[in-house]
Formats: structure tokens, C-alpha cells, sequence
């Protein structure tokens, strides 16, 4: 990319043609955590703790100048997949420890990135004729069916060199996001197979799983889109990682304002908490291009 202004934008070449990336149009694509908010008051799916931070005490000191004590310094404690929005590599569903910021560490990842921003509206299963790995699955389930999606990616028609980030927005204009998450859209079998066919290495969505609230445990999608699968190892079988993994990351419930951020393409930029889990809370930042 050759940088045209340090303020306000830059020129990339992607996919062959130049945009401009308009830097000065920052758009925070993210849910923030407020550990200091009652749990009633903070995002939450899965039914997991809230987030949470509390003075350290101990020989005298106070970690609250509210207390009486000379700083502030706390323990933070958060469960990144229900508390906001984060960032999640394949070690979130293998035996194996694999940690989200070793894979966005690999040479690349941490450049921007042009993303394909759609709006898909919800189907039903059972409407939509696709399928998901899950005998509980009803047809009335709310889900992103390939139909669906492939009408939105129609719409916008993203030009060549899009689809390192597909970014996927189940909210409407004026949808108000609950606070408490019990169901969302999931992807189905048959949109996932649309995704995969696209190369796509960084999925986002604004909901708190790419698959159905309960499952059975099959995570279908999760482990279709970062290369796992079952294989024989010391005797058991595992979900392990199939190599290369190395660019791929799911990022969930992010927060993408259409008002904002209409149905289009982007440069995207992850920004992950340097922590060495398979989840960290993350950021994800857009900027428009022209």
C-alpha cells in the first residue's frame, strides 16, 4: 500500500485494481465488556459468568483508591465467549492447545485485511431446505441458509481480492440486539459449503456462535471452517487440527451498525487481546473504501 495522506488515507492494491482506504472513517465493529457493570447490565450468552474485576487485597494494601488505597488494581475476570466480542482459533474446539494469537502471530495476519461486509436475512430451516449436523435442529430455527446468503453476496457483488473477511450481519436496521442471548441465526450445512468454496480465512458475525445454542456438541461449522476433525491418536479418538490452520479465526458477536457500516467491502484490521488462549476478547476495526 502506498500511503497518500497520514491523516485522512491511503492507496492499497487489492485483487489487481487501487481503492483508497479512507482512514479518517474508523468504525468500531465491536461490543464492549464493563466489568464494573452488574451482571444484569452486560452482554451474556451462553448462560456463562459476566465479566467481573475486583480489588486485589492483601498485607495491608488495597487495590481501590476508593478504599482508601494509593492505586487502582484489580483481578479481571472474563469469559470471552459470552461477555463480548472475541476472537477464536481452532485450539477453541481440539484437545490440543492451540492459541488464537500464535495463529494471528503467522506472517500476514496482522496486516489489514479487505473484507465483504452483508446483511443476511434470517430463514427458517425447515423453509430453507438446507440441512445442519444435528438431529435436535427444528425446522423453525432461525438460520443463515445458503439462500440467503448468496442473495446478499449477490447484492453487493464484492470485487476480486475480497474475501479474506467475510463479515456476516443477522441484524436489521432498527433490530435492537438482545442482552441476553438464547437463540441466534446459525449457518447452516449448505451456507457453510458456500463460505468454504469463497476461501474465506476470517469469518465474523454479530451473534454468539456461527453454530445452533445447543448442538449436541457436533460444532459443525466451528470445525468445518478452522480445519478440525476426528482422528486416532494414543489410542482415542481427537479433534485435531489439520495443518495449515494458520490464518483461519472465527470472531463472534461483534456489533456492526448499519447506519454506520452499509453492506459493502472494507479493509478490516483484528485487534486481539495478547492473551495465549484459543479466545481472547478482540476488535474488530473497518474503514470504508472507495
Amino acid at each position: 500500500a502506498r500511503r497518500r495522506s497520514a491523516m485522512d488515507s491511503l492507496t492499497a492494491t487489492i485483487g489487481g485494481a487501487q481503492y483508497r482506504v479512507e482512514l479518517e472513517r474508523v468504525i468500531d465493529a465491536s461490543i464492549h465488556m464493563f466489568p464494573h457493570a452488574v451482571p444484569e447490565e452486560q452482554i451474556n450468552a451462553f448462560g456463562l459468568p459476566a465479566a467481573s474485576a475486583s480489588p486485589v487485597r492483601g498485607g495491608g494494601f488495597v487495590g481501590d483508591v476508593r478504599a482508601g488505597g494509593s492505586v487502582n488494581c484489580e483481578t479481571l475476570s472474563v469469559c470471552a465467549h459470552g461477555s463480548g466480542t472475541h476472537t477464536e482459533c481452532a485450539g477453541h474446539v481440539t484437545h490440543e492447545r492451540l492459541s488464537v494469537m500464535s495463529v494471528l502471530s503467522n506472517p500476514g495476519t496482522h496486516s489489514l485485511r479487505p473484507a465483504t461486509l452483508v446483511t443476511v436475512e434470517s430463514d427458517t430451516l425447515g423453509a430453507s431446505g438446507d440441512s445442519y449436523a444435528f438431529t435436535g435442529a427444528l425446522p423453525e430455527d432461525p438460520v443463515v441458509s445458503s439462500r440467503r446468503l448468496r442473495e446478499a453476496l449477490a447484492r453487493v457483488s464484492p470485487p476480486a481480492g475480497f474475501q479474506s473477511m467475510l463479515i456476516l450481519r443477522t441484524a436489521s436496521a432498527g433490530d435492537a440486539k438482545p442482552r441476553v442471548w438464547e437463540k441466534w441465526p446459525y449457518i447452516t450445512e449448505e451456507a457453510l459449503q458456500c463460505i468454504l468454496s469463497r476461501h474465506v480465512e476470517h469469518l465474523v458475525v454479530d451473534t454468539p456462535s456461527v453454530d445452533r445454542w445447543d448442538d449436541g456438541g457436533v460444532l459443525r461449522t466451528h470445525t468445518a471452517f478452522l480445519g478440525v476433525a476426528q482422528c486416532e491418536k494414543d489410542g482415542a479418538m481427537q479433534r485435531l487440527a489439520q495443518r495449515p490452520v494458520a490464518s483461519k479465526s472465527i470472531t463472534e458477536l461483534a456489533s456492526i451498525d448499519v447506519s454506520v457500516a452499509p453492506d459493502g467491502v472494507y479493509v478490516g484490521s483484528l485487534h486481539v487481546a495478547p492473551i495465549h488462549m484459543d479466545a481472547a476478547p478482540s476488535r474488530l476495526v473497518l474503514w470504508p473504501v472507495q
